[in-house]
C-alpha cells in the first residue's frame, strides 16, 4: 500500500504545480486539516524520511552487490614456498662438495635427521595442517624457514669459517648464488692443497673432499 503521506504530497505537487521537494514542507498544514489534527509525530517521521530525495527524478534501480567469499589454499602456497626455497640451497649446496658434504652432516647432527627426510617431514605436515589451521599452518611455515633458510646461513656465518681454519684453508670460497664458477675451482684446488700438503693421492685427496671436519677439535 502506497504512503498516505507520499500519495498527499505528490497530489498537492501536482494540484500546486510545484516541484515534490517544495511540495513536502508545504503540504504539511494541508495534510494535518485533512487528517482532523492527526498524527504529528508520525507525520514529522514520514517527512524525515522523504527529505533530500529528489522526487522529481525516476529512480535508477541499483544492482544488488554480490560478494564472493575468496578462498586461499594455504596449503598449496606454503608447499611452493617450501620447494622454491630447498631448490634455492640446493644450488648454493650444489656448487661445492666440500661445503655440501660438511653441511648435510652438521645439519643431520644438529637436528637429529637427515635434510632430505626433513624436506619430507615438513612437506607431510603442510599437507595435514595447511587449510584445516592458520595458526598451525604459520607454525609449520616458520619451520621451513628455520630448517630451508636459517640454518644455512648459521652454518655460513658462524660453522664453516671454524672448519675452513681447522684445516688450514682460510682462502677457501664460501659458496653463495653468485659464485658458482670459483667454488668450482676451489674444490679443485682444495684437493690439489690436501694431497700436497699431506703427501697424498689425488684419489686420497677427493676422500678427503668428502670427509667430516667440524667433529675435530
Amino acid at each position: 500500500m502506497p504512503n498516505a503521506w507520499v500519495e498527499f504530497v505528490r497530489q498537492y505537487a501536482k494540484d500546486n504545480n510545484l516541484s515534490y521537494g517544495c511540495a513536502i514542507s508545504e503540504a504539511s498544514p494541508a495534510y494535518r486539516a485533512l487528517k482532523k489534527g492527526g498524527n504529528r509525530k508520525k507525520e514529522k517521521q514520514e517527512r524525515e524520511n522523504m527529505m533530500g530525495e529528489d522526487f522529481d527524478t525516476p529512480k535508477t534501480p541499483t544492482k544488488k552487490r554480490i560478494t564472493i567469499k575468496k578462498t586461499k589454499d594455504d596449503s598449496e602456497n606454503t608447499l611452493n614456498t617450501l620447494k622454491k626455497m630447498k631448490e634455492k640451497e640446493d644450488d648454493i649446496l650444489d656448487q661445492s662438495d666440500f661445503f655440501k658434504y660438511q653441511y648435510l652432516a652438521w645439519f643431520d647432527s644438529r637436528n637429529d635427521i637427515p635434510r632430505s627426510d626433513k624436506y619430507k617431514e615438513l612437506k607431510k605436515q603442510v599437507k595435514e595442517v595447511c587449510g584445516k589451521s592458520k595458526s598451525e599452518c604459520e607454525e609449520v611455515y616458520d619451520d621451513i624457514i628455520n630448517f630451508f633458510e636459517k640454518e644455512l646461513d648459521y652454518f655460513t656465518t658462524n660453522i664453516f669459517p671454524k672448519i675452513l681454519k681447522r684445516i688450514n684453508m682460510p682462502n677457501y670460497k664460501i659458496p653463495t648464488e653468485t659464485n658458482s664458477r670459483k667454488i668450482k675451482k676451489n674444490d679443485e684446488d682444495f684437493i690439489k692443497e690436501m694431497a700436497k700438503n699431506n703427501d697424498m693421492s689425488i684419489k686420497q685427496a677427493v676422500n678427503q673432499l668428502k670427509a667430516i671436519f667440524y667433529y675435530s677439535n
